[in-house]
């Protein structure tokens, strides 16, 4: 039996690449308010291999791959004994675990195994500046796929950085990751300034999502005392 992707979460990223395959532009024929990055690898790759949700669950099975070896190698390298093969059966099985409607290709698990993989190159950031910008570029490919974990992300491995090696050699690395996030920023910005959608993509990943906290902030019921609604 094939495993159907359900409507909430998968169901909306294909519907979504499939209009974009066929010619439509996102954030501008098609809105949303989260990075593009899931919708456009999506419909490249069914512009490319056809329209199958399995071109995107194999392509986060590979992402699952590297992240499990990468935080297996990480866990080894800090002498963690027996705890680095629990780290990589919990990476492995971490779709399942996180995600219980088996959303295998969503924004959600592609920024997940995304900064596994940027906090992996920003710890080996210091033996080669090529670790340093895959880990801007990682960082910007998380904020492309989920803004907010993406600008969390890039805080925190800065300062993981700028506390590792000798001075000179920190600020390189700093360098080095901010010049690989910008090139791919400057690479999704070049994309839709051509398409002629560099306003709408602005206006719908950068500024929509901070309007969107009223929406999501309606008073939720408490359980005790029953049917109460919480003010906050």
């Amino acid at each position: 039996m094939a495993f159907e992707p359900n409507l909430l979460e998968e169901g909306m990223i294909v519907h979504f690449a499939r209009r974009m395959a066929d010619g439509e532009r996102l954030y501008q024929d098609l809105v949303f308010f989260t990075g593009p990055l899931p919708f456009e690898l999506l419909a490249l790759m069914y512009r490319m291999f056809g329209g199958v949700i399995e071109n995107g669950r194999e392509l986060v099975i590979f992402l699952a791959g590297l992240s499990t070896g990468a935080l297996y190698h990480l866990v080894r390298s800090a002498k963690a004994g027996v705890l680095a093969h629990l780290a990589a059966w919990a990476m492995a099985l971490a779709s399942i675990l996180l995600f219980p409607m088996l959303s295998l290709y969503f924004y959600s698990t592609l920024a997940m195994y995304l900064a596994v993989l940027a906090t992996y190159c920003a710890l080996r950031s210091s033996e080669s500046f090529v670790w340093a910008f895959v880990c801007g570029g990682s960082i910007a490919a998380v904020a492309l796929t989920k803004q907010n974990v993406g600008l969390g992300l890039l805080i925190g491995l800065l300062l993981t950085i700028s506390w590792r090696g000798s001075t000179s050699r920190r600020i390189q690395s700093v360098v080095w990751v901010i010049v690989g996030g910008l090139f791919l920023a400057c690479l999704a910005l070049l994309r839709y300034g051509i398409q002629g959608n560099f306003g709408a993509f602005v206006e719908s990943s950068v500024l929509m999502p901070f309007r969107l906290g009223e929406s999501f902030g309606s008073p939720y019921i408490n359980v005790i005392p029953v049917g109460s609604l919480d003010p906050g």
